[in-house]
């Protein structure tokens, strides 16, 4: 009996691919290669995800959803400035947070949505992107 890769098995190669296309987008003419497409249609959706919308989730995060289905993948912008990849597949989840070049290539993809790290905090074009910042 054959066993399917897990997602932890899969997370790094599809991590690898993910940051290629968005290394490619960002360093193409127009942020757009006629393979990939342009960075401002790349992934589904970005969106702030409340505290508790899941289980042992206690702050909320930007999710940049790049697929859906199975399998998924997105990267998570946490309040305190770290960024994590996931990859979900069918009751299967695994995820890495990002360093170094890593960190800076998702950091930028978060920026072409409006999204920057600023000291302490996460903003959307220059306001606090989580209720719970703003004062």
């Amino acid at each position: 009996m054959s066993t399917q890769p897990t997602c932890h098995d899969r997370l790094h190669d599809s991590l690898a691919g993910r940051l290629d296309d968005i290394r490619a987008l960002l360093d193409a003419t127009d942020n757009e290669t006629e393979d990939l497409g342009s960075l401002f249609d790349y992934g589904l959706e970005v969106r702030v995800v409340p505290a508790d919308t899941f289980d042992d989730q206690p702050a909320p995060y930007v999710e940049y959803l790049l697929s859906w289905g199975g399998p998924s993948d997105m990267f998570r912008l946490h309040p305190d400035g770290r960024i994590e990849y996931r990859y979900h597949d069918w009751f299967d989840g695994a995820g890495t947070y990002l360093t170094g070049t890593d960190h800076q290539t998702a950091e930028t993809l978060f920026s072409f949505a409006g999204y920057e790290l600023a000291p302490g905090r996460v903003e959307h074009f220059g306001a606090p992107a989580f209720p719970s910042e703003a004062h």
